[in-house]
């Protein structure tokens, strides 16, 4: 591990990525500033230090970003969701960059299969309803920031049904639906349900 950690120095240092990470290589050069954190990223994962690969590679998409490389971006974004599958703040982040291009089915479709995708985690079961149980939060937010709201409903009464034991969240979804003209489908959900 400290030879690890020594080798990972060397190579952050000799590359120029600190001095990224320290405050970029100045107005313009994002693009040779996100290289550079790119490079340092697999040394680090070469020397299996996974937390420091993610760094450096979320601070460049973050440089590609900045330097109008989108598409570059949502690569560096996608290679540490690979890493971390699952995971919401990962999939939030890739899916800001899409909804910058404007790609808003893809970024639903991308909560959507990372939800679908959470049930095969070789993770122990309490981890993988964590998990399943934010990534369908964040999709709520999303189809309601995108205006769908009976999608939204209809995930909240499935992530309901999952555990209808909060009562916030159940009132919280009554508020919504009413104030999106979806009260009555709710109200015939759960009258169903009690039956």
């Amino acid at each position: 591990d400290a030879f690890a950690h020594v080798m990972e120095q060397y190579l952050t240092e000799s590359i120029g990525a600190r001095e990224v990470l320290a405050g970029g290589l100045g107005e313009g050069r994002g693009a040779e500033a996100a290289a550079l954190l790119l490079q340092a990223a697999d040394g680090a994962q070469r020397l299996r230090n996974n937390e420091r690969t993610d760094e450096l590679t979320l601070s460049a998409a973050s440089q590609l970003g900045k330097a109008g490389k989108p598409d570059d971006a949502e690569r560096a974004l996608r290679a540490v969701l690979a890493r971390h599958p699952g995971e919401a703040r990962y999939v939030d982040l890739l899916a800001d960059q899409l909804l910058r291009r404007s790609k808003q089915t893809e970024m639903l479709a991308l909560y959507r299969d990372q939800l679908a995708g959470v049930a095969k985690l070789p993770l122990p079961e309490r981890r993988r309803k964590d998990l399943a149980q934010e990534l369908r939060r964040r999709l709520v937010e999303r189809y309601r920031s995108a205006g769908q709201a009976r999608d939204a409903v209809e995930l909240w009464l499935t992530a309901i049904n999952r555990s209808p034991d909060n009562r916030q969240e159940v009132e919280d979804l009554y508020e919504y639906a009413r104030l999106a003209g979806l009260g009555k489908r709710v109200h015939d959900h759960f009258a169903r349900a009690a039956k």
